[in-house]
């Protein structure tokens, strides 16, 4: 049985496209490497996505209260529950 959500937010998920990745991936430190494409000397990140995916989800009430009390938002604690 599925219930409503109380407080309904929408999540916007990212998910990273591993296929695309997997030729710029160090296997050493599993980590994209850094790769130099306007040529300037410096290497930036490598990343691909898929597009994102919008689901409809509910913030875990103590979270939402952390959250809420953050000045701006920004704590070194970032990771919130999502009920979905």
């Amino acid at each position: 049985m599925r219930g409503r959500l109380i407080f309904p937010f929408v999540a916007e998920l990212h998910r990273l496209d591993t296929p695309a990745m997997a030729p710029d991936y160090d296997e050493d430190f599993k980590e994209p490497v850094l790769v130099d494409t306007d040529d300037d000397g410096i290497g930036e990140p490598f990343r691909r996505e898929h597009p994102p995916v919008r689901v409809p989800c509910q913030v875990e009430p103590e979270a939402f209260e952390a959250l809420r009390m953050a000045t701006s938002g920004n704590t070194p604690r970032s990771s919130f529950d999502l009920v979905f």
